[in-house]
């Protein structure tokens, strides 16, 4: 049994996305078998801060993405409403007189939350789909197609195709070309539990020298990389 702590969707609570191993018919088994070879289902549940369940989501058979559960559950009718101030990690991911974002130096920097995050990835995915997509990117009007769809998607959102979602494709773009060629090297890889990067401390050292932007690779969490 498998267990990886997502984040804290809403104060002082805790969310697990649980593979719990178990019997189904005889027929059944291919749809249940996972990456692992074993026959099971995931489910997806939310603790307040008493530690008392209250939300609990049983679906998904076999492997699957952390970001699929997640998403599939916030946008069901009746399924999971995470807070515009949700706490991630026991921080604070909204700030008291300036709403999802934070300084940084003389400037004012928009903070995504997971489920932006998680949505914008998939409203990516549904571009490429209806054939958005051309050689050099994405069709002229493209981010304000994506900024329409968030905003139907996600409740109160402020997210606007200028600058928000133009800049973060920007710095993921330049954050999988920096992933891509750290696990090219021999001896590096991504951890299927944390989706972290695992390198030695001195490879780490070596590609920060020809790629400062490496360094910022470093602790962060890669959940949507396939």
């Amino acid at each position: 049994m498998s267990y990886l702590s997502l984040l804290s969707l809403f104060p002082r609570t805790s969310t697990i996305i649980n593979e719990n191993i178990l019997r189904v018919p005889h027929t059944d088994i291919p749809r249940y078998r996972n990456h692992k070879g074993n026959v099971s289902i995931n489910v997806l549940a939310v603790c307040d801060q008493h530690m008392n369940f209250i939300f609990v989501l049983s679906d998904w058979e076999g492997s699957a993405a952390d970001s699929r559960i997640l998403h599939d559950s916030v946008t069901r009718p009746n399924g999971l409403r995470v807070p515009n101030d949700f706490v991630m990690d026991g921080k604070p991911n909204v700030h008291r007189g300036s709403r999802g974002r934070k300084r940084v130096g003389s400037k004012t920097r928009r903070v995504w939350s997971f489920v932006e995050e998680c949505e914008l990835m998939h409203s990516l995915k549904d571009l490429v789909v209806k054939g958005n997509k051309c050689d050099n990117g994405f069709r002229s009007g493209y981010l304000l197609i994506l900024e329409n769809w968030l905003t139907a998607k996600i409740s109160g959102t402020d997210l606007k195709g200028e600058p928000h979602i133009n800049s973060k494709i920007h710095v993921w773009k330049r954050q999988y070309v920096c992933l891509k060629s750290m696990l090219g090297i021999s001896g590096v890889g991504l951890n299927s539990t944390t989706y972290h990067v695992d390198a030695l401390p001195e490879v780490w050292d070596a590609q920060i020298m020809v790629d400062a932007f490496t360094k910022s690779l470093k602790d962060k969490a890669f959940t949507f990389y396939a």
